[in-house]
């Protein structure tokens, strides 16, 4: 009786574990500021080719020196080194003083070159644009579908971090086991 109450409660808590969407973006948990232009996040080989012709949800956490400002944010396709915007552009409206987390889904045409998200702040004129905010942009995520999930780093990251850990064990395995005299 203990091991299959102990099996309901393992049950019950695995149940209410959500996993979230697939990354796309590689290096996506690099915090970058920029001021009065636009930056740009590599998507991943599986990316590139999964978002064509989707619905994609991109988010991001945002924060800007000035508050309420604007913030535009869109896929990208490269033909001939040359960057475009591949669908709608979305704009994220009152951007505060402090990190918070925002959201946006779009529509995305089909095309072979889709390469990069982007977000761009200040550059056009209007409401909500401050060519003098400084924004700062953290855990950017592209995922398919119209949902936004918890953020989560791309798998080709986590692959990349392991492969890091493995060298290092490895260094320090040789460095500690090896004869005298030869490391």
């Amino acid at each position: 009786m203990e091991i299959l109450t102990s099996c309901q409660a393992t049950f019950t808590d695995m149940a209410s574990v959500e996993v979230g969407g697939r990354n796309l973006v590689l290096n996506s948990d690099i915090e970058v500021s920029f001021k009065n232009t636009y930056k740009t996040y590599e998507l991943s080989e599986y990316g590139r080719k999964a978002v064509s012709g989707k619905t994609v949800t991109i988010s991001l956490d945002a924060c800007s020196d000035i508050d309420g400002i604007t913030i535009d944010v869109y896929l990208r396709k490269i033909v001939d080194d040359v960057g475009s915007s591949c669908n709608e552009v979305a704009s994220i409206k009152n951007i505060g003083t402090t990190y918070k987390r925002y959201s946006i889904t779009i529509s995305v045409q089909e095309s072979d070159y889709i390469m990069q998200a982007a977000v761009r702040s200040n550059v056009r004129s209007g409401d909500g644009y401050n060519a003098d905010a400084k924004v700062s942009i953290k855990n950017i995520k592209v995922e398919i579908g119209d949902v936004a999930t918890d953020y989560t780093l791309a798998p080709e990251d986590i692959d990349d971090a392991i492969e890091q850990v493995k060298k290092k064990k490895n260094r320090v395995w040789y460095q500690t086991s090896a004869p005298s005299g030869t490391n």
